[in-house]
């Protein structure tokens, strides 16, 4: 027990450096056309929403997105709000109001048909704390780890992605 939670430990925190030293200024995604003032920004939509070219695989890496903007094979809960995509989309940091466990929820059913499986330690889900992480095909790495702020009742979710 002591071992898990000192490598979810080690996640969380390396991720929290990651973000910190991400340099440049934070981009935001944009609000969606036409919105009125308050209304969130829509998700980008996931990899069977957009449709995919014939005979591209879900396992094929997207090409890269405005800086603005998730890579389409990392998708963002719907109601996310104060999204922050840096690098490229390699690390994106966003809130939503629902539990932990949802989240996980959510990464667990959308994940597998984008291609990312778990390649490594299990999901660790310790309180209002969880990580995740996932490989896919061309050994790319996905990180999302979550935590859950009971006062407030959101969840912060940090995603790092490395591509080859």
């Amino acid at each position: 027990m002591k071992k898990g939670f000192s490598i979810l430990a080690f996640l969380v925190l390396l991720t929290l450096v990651l973000t910190a030293c991400g340099g440049g200024a934070p981009t935001s995604a944009p609000a969606s056309s036409g919105s009125a003032g308050g209304e969130e920004a829509a998700p980008p939509p996931t990899a069977a929403e957009s449709g995919s070219a014939g005979g591209e695989t879900a396992t094929e890496p997207p090409a890269a997105p405005p800086a603005n903007e998730a890579p389409a094979d990392v998708p963002l809960m719907d109601g996310a709000y104060d999204i922050d995509i840096q690098r490229s989309g390699t690390q994106i940091t966003y809130k939503v109001d629902a539990d932990v466990q949802s989240v996980v929820d959510f990464y667990h059913e959308v994940l597998p048909p984008l291609g990312w499986e778990i390649k490594g330690p299990p999901d660790s889900v310790v309180g209002n704390i969880a990580s995740m992480l996932r490989k896919n095909a061309a050994d790319e790495q996905l990180t999302i780890n979550m935590q859950y702020n009971p006062n407030a009742q959101f969840t912060v979710v940090t995603i790092a992605l490395s591509r080859k």
